[in-house]
């Protein structure tokens, strides 16, 4: 278990400089603002033109070179004794920009789709993930000045969204063991833990509003969005036989509609995103008859997502918010309007 937040280069061991920045996301697209240190933010979003509200404040991040565990339990412990479902306290955004002009038709009429590389690209148009960390309370972690020690501290204001000072306690040194020589009088300035990486990435634009093949519209809400990410990942994997794993999405909006990012988990990609709605037999109405399967659950008690449909090891902290119904629902408006002959089986 780390027990703080390493200084030292991993190549020469020697104190490296860590560059810290700022970042907040558009609560109109989810898109990614950062600024570096010492200069004043954007007031709008640079992808959707919103204007960031004062409630939206920055917080403060940096992209660590690695973590040190504690010299005092070098002997490490019991996972059997110690696990459980950990907190969810990171977040995957997209940081390339992807405004509504780089959105082209795919062969579904309603799917939009964007996709950028993760390699062999100018840097402005590469595929870039950035996920940050900011710790099971919400503030981020408070970083000691003395030593590397490092501790998850509470956010406060709107959804636990902005950091505070924090005093960090009496603690050891990771790497020697012995008690720190801080000055407790002196707040700590909390940061999040960011890392980016290139990858291939594929956007899905969904034009219209969620409705049934009837005509009734469904309620938009997190939890469509996040089963309907999920069963297009999951879908996407079962295409192009590779293990979910290999996946992953996260979801934005755009013009105030859905949008569905899956990119390769790999650094620099592996070539899945870019294949999708672009080669035969890969394509969108091949995607959603797929993710259609996931969520068509051959368990006769499933009611919301079980493990014959969308709960996988790989996104069991999403489980509280599956309902599979609704979306297959919509994805069936969606593939019938297009002119696909399919026999509807959703049922709200």
């Amino acid at each position: 278990m780390s027990e703080g937040i390493s200084k030292r280069s991993k190549f020469t061991g020697d104190d490296a400089f860590i560059e810290r920045a700022r970042y907040r996301v558009c609560t109109a697209c989810r898109s990614p603002q950062l600024t570096p240190q010492g200069m004043d933010p954007e007031e709008e979003c640079q992808q959707c033109g919103a204007t960031f509200q004062k409630v939206n404040a920055t917080r403060a991040f940096i992209r660590p070179h690695g973590f040190v565990t504690s010299v005092a339990d070098g002997q490490g412990r019991d996972p059997g004794a110690t696990r459980i479902r950990p907190t969810v306290s990171d977040e995957a955004l997209l940081l390339t920009e992807a405004p509504r002009s780089k959105y082209i038709a795919t062969d579904l009429p309603g799917i939009l789709t964007f996709h950028a590389p993760g390699s062999n690209r100018p840097e402005h148009e590469l595929g870039r993930i950035i996920t940050v960390n900011r710790g099971r309370h919400g503030g981020g972690f408070a970083w000691c000045n003395s030593c590397e020690h490092a501790v998850p501290t509470h956010g406060h204001g709107p959804d636990l969204a902005w950091q505070q000072q924090a005093f960090l306690q009496a603690h050891l040194n990771p790497r020697s063991g012995q008690p720190c020589r801080f000055d407790p009088s002196k707040p700590s300035w909390p940061i999040d833990l960011a890392h980016v990486f290139e990858t291939d990435v594929r956007g899905l634009l969904f034009e219209g509003l969620p409705r049934t093949p009837s005509g009734d519209a469904i309620v938009a809400s997190s939890s469509l969005d996040r089963t309907l990410q999920e069963a297009l990942r999951l879908g996407a994997a079962d295409l192009l036989e590779t293990d979910p794993r290999d996946l992953r999405a996260l979801v934005q909006k755009l013009d105030g509609l859905l949008v569905v990012v899956i990119y390769d988990s790999v650094s620099g990609g592996a070539g899945y995103a870019t294949r999708l709605t672009n080669e035969d037999g890969y394509l969108a109405r091949d995607l959603l008859l797929a993710a259609r399967k996931i969520l068509n659950c051959p368990n006769p008690d499933c009611i919301t997502s079980c493990t014959r449909c969308l709960n996988d090891y790989s996104n069991q902290r999403n489980w509280p918010d599956f309902d599979r119904r609704p979306a297959q629902a919509w994805i069936e408006t969606i593939l019938i309007d297009a002119g696909v002959k399919i026999d509807p089986q959703w049922d709200l």
